[in-house]
């Protein structure tokens, strides 16, 4: 028999139970240090996701079956809408528990996106290097509403336009070879909700989702390595690629954006490990020896 996932806050410890509660973290420590937090956040929210799911399904199954037998009850004898009263009750307590885990409820990409990230590189990051890292893992929550208008409805009653801003990633890391490598994660929700009315009369709503991901990858140099000046102008012609110079150190930064649409939820989908992972090599490939007294 398989066993049975419980959440229980209070088995974390107290950093991750302080992540958990703010959904936010933001310090300095080593790869293994961040490796052990964001393990256990992660593996707690997993099983939060999955109990939130099942809380989900059991809510809805338990809903049917009561309006069924209220339905019936009226056709038939009283006891099967007596039959109903169980199914209402079970009803609510799903829909308690799937509030409940709501409330606890991460934003994914940390998991989905970050920690592969960070294993992928983990044996070209300095062992021994503090890692500056800021996470936001709240999603696109009501806090982060930056503007909310009515627009031109088309062929709708009413579309509704909700904008949301969230930077939720911000990371700067040593290399072993010495450089260092900025990563930033910013994600804009534009949702529309649009309100109409069928050919029957009854009212009726879709929110559209679009989410764009913009990731701003950086590498600073150090040693023997600079940046060719000439290469990277030839790179910014395709790409959004800058490189700049300050106290005699160099950065280039690399700019993408990746779009996904969903209907009545945020989209899942982000940018995948190979997508960060070829940005930075893609921005590495403009390196060259520097010239002596550079």
């Amino acid at each position: 028999m398989a066993e049975k996932k419980k959440l229980d806050v209070t088995s974390l410890s107290p950093a991750a139970q302080k992540i958990i509660e703010t959904k936010k973290i933001s310090g300095d420590d080593r790869l293994k240090g961040w490796f052990t937090i964001l393990r256990e956040v992660a593996a707690f929210d997993s099983v939060a996701d999955e109990l939130r799911a099942k809380a989900s399904k059991r809510a809805t199954i338990f809903l049917i079956v009561s309006i069924v037998l209220l339905f019936l009850g009226f056709f038939t004898v009283g006891i099967t809408a007596i039959l109903a009263i169980p199914c209402i009750v079970l009803t609510i307590v799903f829909f308690v528990k799937k509030k409940g885990y709501q409330k606890i409820d991460l934003a994914n990409e940390f998991r989905t996106v970050l920690i592969p990230f960070l294993q992928t590189m983990s044996e070209d990051i300095q062992p021994k290097g503090r890692i500056s890292l800021t996470l936001d893992m709240a999603g696109p929550s009501k806090e982060k509403i930056v503007s909310e208008q009515e627009i031109p409805p088309g062929r709708f009653k009413k579309v509704k336009e909700t904008i949301r801003q969230d930077p939720w990633c911000r990371l700067n890391a040593p290399l072993a070879n010495g450089a260092r490598m900025v990563l930033q994660i910013d994600n804009l929700y534009v949702t529309h909700d649009r309100y109409w009315r069928n050919p029957r009369g009854k009212s009726k709503h879709k929110a559209k989702w679009k989410k764009q991901v913009m990731v701003t990858a950086g590498l600073i140099p150090a040693g023997a390595l600079a940046f060719d000046k000439g290469e990277v102008e030839s790179m910014a012609v395709m790409d959004k690629m800058k490189l700049k110079e300050k106290d005699q150190n160099q950065m280039v930064r690399l700019i993408r954006k990746f779009k996904y649409k969903a209907v009545n939820q945020a989209p899942e989908e982000s940018v995948t490990t190979d997508e960060l992972v070829g940005m930075f090599f893609h921005i590495g490939s403009a390196l060259t020896e520097a010239q002596p007294g550079s």
